[in-house]
């Protein structure tokens, strides 16, 4: 959301994603885990400068937890 953080880009909802992750467990205290999503840029106003880097983006993790 900008409500006014980007003072020169467009106000309400700037994205939305979908995500989806799993994580598998190796042992009691040690899992793996992996996420991928995919965000879409919403109303973007090319002639505001704080909308030019509004765009479409994937990205995705891959990592470890452990517990102790």
């Amino acid at each position: 959301m900008n409500q006014g953080y980007v003072s020169d880009g467009h106000d309400g909802a700037n994205h939305l994603a979908f995500r989806m992750g799993t994580e598998y467990a190796i042992s009691e205290s040690v899992a793996t885990y992996l996420h991928l999503a995919h965000s879409w840029a919403l109303d973007r106003d090319a002639s505001l400068p704080g909308d030019r880097q509004l765009v479409d983006f994937s990205h995705a993790s891959l990592g470890m937890q452990f517990s102790f």
